[in-house]
């Protein structure tokens, strides 16, 4: 928390601040803090420029940074993070952000990574053949498009699903059936527990 701009130069920390950037914080208080030729140059950048961390820096006075930041990912996660914050605490939101996808392109970049939970924000979402035992959680209205049509073989690939619905008829009876394969595991399980006792 500082309040002026030799604060934020002294105690400068590069990501924060682009975080702060991303969610407009950073824009917000240059402007309560009547630093408006600072917020001028920051309103003229976009995170996409070859030079920005130089500009970026520069424009709040303090020393360029040598170290390599991929921006566009510390965008991408600070913006991940401003929809998370709409629905859940701030502690949920740091863990919840590394597993997050707002986008196909991010889904698709989850399961590369081996993630075995996505949270799926608003949106329709394209679940390959090739998906395997993943659980698969929405955040506001998030669709999924079931590519497997065949039941037996969709089973197998051993997803789960929560507060998510279904983008097309096809993938309706696939999430049903998926429901109900579950459902039908549990009560053999307590079966088994019930037996035991």
């Amino acid at each position: 928390m500082v309040k002026e701009l030799d604060e934020l130069q002294e105690y400068f920390d590069l990501e924060k601040a682009l975080e702060y950037f991303q969610n407009r914080k950073l824009q917000k208080w240059l402007e309560n803090t009547y630093n408006d030729d600072i917020l001028e140059e920051l309103e003229e950048l976009t995170g996409d420029e070859d030079d920005f961390i130089e500009r970026f820096t520069e424009a709040l006075g303090v020393e360029s940074q040598t170290v390599q930041l991929d921006v566009k990912e510390i965008l991408d996660k600070a913006h991940l993070k401003e929809k998370l914050k709409r629905s859940f605490t701030e502690e949920e939101v740091e863990k919840m952000v590394e597993s997050s996808a707002d986008s196909q392109e991010k889904l698709e970049k989850l399961i590369e990574d081996g993630k075995k939970k996505i949270y799926l924000l608003d949106g329709t979402y394209k679940i390959s053949r090739n998906v395997k035992n993943i659980e698969f959680i929405g955040v506001g209205d998030s669709k999924v498009e079931i590519e497997e049509k065949d039941g037996h073989r969709f089973l197998e690939q051993g997803l789960q699903f929560s507060g998510i619905s279904p983008a097309d008829e096809e993938s309706d009876k696939m999430m049903a059936l998926n429901a109900r394969s579950i459902f039908q595991n549990f009560l053999k399980l307590l079966e088994l527990s019930l037996e035991r006792i």
